[in-house]
């Protein structure tokens, strides 16, 4: 079980002798999220008279105290390692499509005709939405794998657009031009030929981010969606697209709608874009709320250091300021970041005049 769990990137499993010695020191519902951070537990006992068995196992989600699911299954003895991976594939399908991965996964699953192939594109949503040269890498060499397993090849397509775009951005790509051309004519195609919402929403993003920056044509594609809520990416890519676009006020709303479907923000793709919309709102008390919980989370990256440091020398809080700005360097924090995620001037320069101290410690 605790290796049918381990495949899948969003989800951390507790090893299996942390788990037996769980087991034997019977803790708390309590001890186990503070000591450990389980969010859920798999429970359950295999019954046997004879050559027949029957295995009971529920999910069970801590933070809300519920079942999310319960299981009986009647087997023979000698069917005991089909039944353990046919279990495992059944919770670990609705750990992360009902836990993790949200309305996204739900949507994305009929793309795939085997669990392996749906496995493979939820690897790959965990592994873009890090941002790192290291997890685009790692999409590329899932979406071939993809490939190889004869995936349909629009969702091939659509994928390889997301990774190239990310590819680009964090400055990895050995022909910029190229690659945008490839960019170019492989989303144009999916908005003409199969026409998605997630078709829509990549070709207004790098329209944005690689072209012509045409604000009219991206808010057209956003407006051709079926329906926005419908699918957790459907609401970040909204966010992105109403930023840069400057409507911060609702890019704002569609970032809390998105954390409110997807709780779980793997890679904390979401929680980067909505903290620096907040500081550009001056909506302090909210960029707070949403930080001080998850920081010095390394996995954040450095921006939203320097969003949470600079609200703490607006008020007085320098030594701690400080800290998280050093902290934001560290995890990879830059000047060259400021604009592309506050979108305004006014907000960069109150960003770095309330940074100015620690950019410019000769000052």
């Amino acid at each position: 079980m605790i290796s049918s769990l381990s495949q899948y990137g969003g989800v951390r499993t507790l090893a299996s002798s942390t788990s037996y010695s769980v087991k034997q020191k019977a803790y708390s519902d309590a001890d186990l999220m503070e000591k450990f951070g389980v969010d859920f537990v798999v429970s359950g006992s295999i019954q046997t008279f004879g050559t027949n068995s029957r295995l009971f196992a529920e999910v069970s989600d801590l933070k809300t105290n519920q079942a999310l699911m319960s299981i009986k299954e009647d087997f023979k003895l000698e069917q005991i390692f089909d039944v353990q991976d046919k279990i495992g594939r059944r919770i670990l399908e609705k750990i992360q499509v009902e836990a993790v991965e949200g309305t996204k996964a739900i949507a994305s699953k009929n793309d795939f005709k085997t669990y392996e192939q749906y496995l493979l594109s939820i690897n790959h949503d965990v592994e873009w939405r890090k941002w790192t040269k290291e997890g685009n890498s790692t999409a590329f060499e899932i979406t071939e794998k993809l490939k190889e397993l004869n995936v349909d090849k629009y969702v091939i397509e659509n994928l390889e657009v997301w990774n190239i775009h990310q590819n680009i951005l964090l400055g990895h790509s050995a022909n910029p031009e190229v690659d945008k051309a490839i960019m170019l004519e492989l989303s144009d195609n999916l908005v003409s030929k199969r026409g998605r919402d997630d078709d829509y929403l990549i070709r207004a993003i790098i329209e944005l981010e690689h072209f012509e920056k045409n604000c009219e044509y991206a808010t057209d594609l956003l407006n051709r969606i079926a329906d926005p809520s419908a699918d957790t990416n459907n609401f970040i890519a909204s966010g992105f697209i109403h930023s840069r676009c400057t409507n911060l006020e609702k890019a704002a709303e569609s970032f809390r709608q998105a954390l409110v479907l997807e709780p779980v923000d793997l890679g904390y793709q979401v929680t980067r874009m909505y903290s620096g919309i907040l500081y550009a709102l001056n909506e302090y008390e909210l960029l707070k709320e949403l930080l001080e919980p998850l920081l010095p989370d390394p996995d954040l990256l450095g921006m939203p250091f320097w969003f949470f440091a600079a609200v703490l020398s607006e008020e007085g809080r320098e030594d701690e300021a400080r800290k998280y700005y050093e902290l934001g360097i560290t995890y990879g924090a830059d000047e060259k970041w400021i604009m592309p995620m506050l979108n305004t001037q006014e907000a960069s320069d109150r960003l770095l005049r309330n940074l100015s101290d620690y950019l410019n410690p000769s000052n």
